[in-house]
């Protein structure tokens, strides 16, 4: 019994639990951003995780499960204007009385992202941006103003989703790897994601697309369907 004690004890010591942190953040023009942060293990990557239209950071709770069982960190935050992150430079905001300008500024969130993850020991190029719905336009915004972030998933993303436009961003990405998703059904965010795998070819982006069948954004990780689109996720991440 005391054998046993000492072995549970040292492991215990030698793998000490990842747990979740509630994160405050302030951007450089005032907004205070809410974010829950799991670090990494030893040298593997962190997803940003960038949530969709009217939602928050708890959208991304099933994904953030699975890809700390492979070891990943994750930092979902609430964009400015939604959830816990509602207080502007001006008062409390939120997200219905943005204007498009007000929209192609969500990126600046990212910012404060990377160096919250910077102070953590996290570099830029150990770093996977994710975004759902808008938050997958405002990903790959984000992604031309880092362009060391490591590689960039892309769910349901849209031609112009408030304003924020995915035309012609990727003439400006690099060669990083970047993976593309959406359902069928879901027939906007299809053409929108098959015109942007199109254009990630031209560019000579090494680019992959996942069809689902059904499902918007984190929804294309619900059903038996999407439990296997989420694995697919994960695999692509860990061979790129």
């Amino acid at each position: 019994m005391a054998l046993f004690l000492v072995c549970f004890l040292i492991q215990a010591v030698g793998s000490p639990a990842r747990k979740s942190q509630k994160v405050q953040l302030k951007t450089e023009n005032g907004w205070s951003l809410s974010a829950d942060f799991t670090p990494p293990k030893k040298d593997a990557s962190t997803f940003i995780l960038l949530h969709g239209l009217g939602a928050g950071k708890g959208e991304w709770q099933n994904f953030r499960s699975a890809a700390h069982e492979k070891g990943y960190g994750t930092f979902a935050l609430d964009l400015r204007g939604h959830g816990e992150s509602t207080q502007g430079p001006q008062g409390k905001r939120e997200y219905p009385s943005f204007s498009e300008v007000d929209w192609n500024n969500v990126a600046q969130d990212v910012d404060a992202a990377l160096g919250f993850l910077k102070k953590k020991g996290i570099p830029e190029r150990k770093v996977v941006l994710m975004g759902a719905s808008i938050g997958a336009n405002i990903a790959i915004h984000a992604a031309v103003i880092h362009p060391k972030i490591e590689k960039v998933i892309l769910l349901s993303p849209g031609r112009d989703y408030q304003g924020v436009v995915t035309e012609g961003v990727l003439a400006q990405y690099g060669s990083r790897p970047l993976l593309v998703a959406a359902s069928v059904a879901d027939s906007y965010a299809f053409s929108s994601a098959k015109t942007l795998f199109d254009q990630a070819q031209h560019f000579h982006i090494p680019v992959a697309f996942v069809q689902a069948s059904q499902g918007h954004g984190v929804r294309l990780f619900e059903g038996d369907e999407g439990t296997e689109i989420l694995k697919q996720v994960l695999h692509w991440c860990q061979r790129h």
